[in-house]
């Protein structure tokens, strides 16, 4: 169900870039792509933590769901009224045109939607209820993708595009909040204000988290955009698309290994990875050759998807991929950290992250345009991740983490230089379909995949670890 969500993600995000691309080109391309930057940041500032913090205490001590749920809610309407506010002052100080600002302003009515789908989609995933979590995101899809491909079609601006995905929001929101109250974890609209205080804690230090991923994640279309035209936000935002929608998969993986990481943890397990190492492993073995494929592919992955006049994002998506490979790493650590009740020790790793991205956006984008962007990115990802190694292995324990990526490495690697000196000569597509299959034969010749172990993850956080 869940990769069915992120098959429908795939779907209406990625097929709206393509057909706005296609229809009307990289300036409104460009305009869209700020406009989900936008509302991407402003709703992690909105929802300040609490779906994942709702997502974990669930997995921790279900009796409290209910409780725990209805004040999330609360809690978050409050942070997303005044995240409206924000954005809605901060669009109208900044010198975009005027369209564009009309269509930021019609964004901030979308956080309290974006915040209330969020907290009720950890409710689900923690109860283990991802049917609702595809019927959510099948709503929106269908409102959003639909409605907006028939206005681009017919020549319709950024205003009108704003609108509907915010009114997709919204509807798809109010579903979910009903199928929570339904189905999932029944709401009281009661409220115990020392029962939020107390949440406030955790909640303020990983809304601080989430803040600041999301600063980092989205703050270089914002930048990008004040020193480039639209035409380069453009070529930036279908590198950052595809880059997007490959890291469907980790994100998905680390929201089911959080629930189950700290049951282990709060049942004594002295296992970094709570005994999950051999699920860690074969989620390494998906994400490594799918980004070293890319990396090697990226001008015909471009031109096949987006059409020639995008193959200049080639390099962009090159680097954006390489960050990707160490998203997935970062990531993980984060959950380890966050699953053992250390997002205090998470918080002041990570801090590092968007204050080096943004200063190294001053820096590289004024002469790099968007690949100083994606630059950027690298660069502070780099960092944050090293500074989660150490603090998981202060905090925590050791991980191997050598072990667990050193085989799907060489594989990549190996398939891919078989591959490349062929690149010039044959088609891009059919030596891509190559390395495709030459990974996976290496991948079970040495079987370095599991899918028994992937299915661990996926099994109830209070089942026993798998083996390997």
């Amino acid at each position: 169900m869940l990769l069915g969500e992120g098959f429908l993600l795939l779907l209406s995000g990625g097929a709206m870039f393509v057909v706005i691309s296609r229809a009307a080109g990289p300036d409104l391309l460009g305009e869209y792509s700020l406009v989900l930057a936008w509302m991407m940041l402003a709703g992690g500032l909105a929802s300040f933590g609490i779906p994942e913090f709702i997502m974990r205490e669930i997995g921790r001590l279900e009796v409290a769901a209910a409780r725990h749920t209805a004040h999330g809610l609360l809690i978050g309407t409050v942070f997303s009224l005044v995240a409206t506010l924000g954005m809605a002052v901060a669009v109208r100080l900044l010198d975009y045109a005027g369209p564009l600002r009309d269509a930021l302003s019609i964004a901030s009515l979308g956080l309290l939607p974006v915040t209330t789908a969020a907290i009720c989609r950890s409710g689900f995933i923690a109860r283990r209820q991802m049917h609702f979590v595809l019927a959510v995101a099948a709503c929106e899809s269908a409102i959003v993708a639909g409605i907006n491909t028939v206005l681009v079609l017919t020549g319709h601006g950024i205003v009108a595009l704003t609108t509907t995905l915010v009114a997709g929001k919204a509807i798809a929101s109010a579903l979910a909040l009903f199928l929570l109250h339904r189905n999932v974890v029944p709401l009281r609209a009661t409220f115990d204000r020392a029962f939020a205080r107390e949440l406030l804690g955790p909640i303020v230090t990983l809304g601080l988290l989430n803040a600041l991923g999301m600063v980092s994640m989205r703050i270089n279309t914002i930048m990008l955009s004040m020193w480039g035209s639209m035409t380069v936000v453009g070529h930036y935002a279908v590198a950052t698309k595809l880059t997007e929608i490959a890291l469907i998969g980790p994100s998905l993986f680390n929201q089911l290994m959080l629930p189950r990481l700290a049951r282990r943890y709060a049942t004594g397990s002295r296992h970094a990875l709570g005994g999950l190492e051999a699920s860690v492993a074969s989620f390494f073995a998906l994400a490594i050759p799918s980004g070293v494929g890319v990396i090697v592919f990226a001008e015909p992955i471009l031109t096949l998807i987006f059409g020639g006049p995008f193959a200049d994002a080639a390099m962009v998506l090159r680097v954006l991929m390489v960050c990707f490979l160490l998203d997935c790493f970062d990531g993980l650590l984060a959950v380890v950290l966050r699953a053992a009740c250390r997002q205090d020790v998470d918080l002041r790793a990570y801090a590092a992250n968007p204050v080096i991205n943004v200063l190294t956006n001053f820096l590289t984008i004024p002469p790099w345009g968007g690949v100083g962007a994606a630059v950027a990115k690298l660069t502070a990802t780099l960092c944050s991740a090293s500074l989660r190694t150490w603090a998981v292995a202060r905090e925590v324990a050791s991980v191997g983490w050598f072990r667990l990526v050193a085989k799907p490495a060489v594989i990549a690697l190996v398939a891919a230089g078989g591959t490349l000196p062929f690149l010039s000569t044959a088609s891009g597509l059919w030596l891509a379909a190559a390395y495709a299959l030459a990974c996976a034969l290496l991948l079970a010749a040495t079987r370095s995949f599991s899918l028994h172990a992937i299915k661990a993850t996926l099994a109830d956080p209070g089942d026993r670890p798998a083996s390997g």
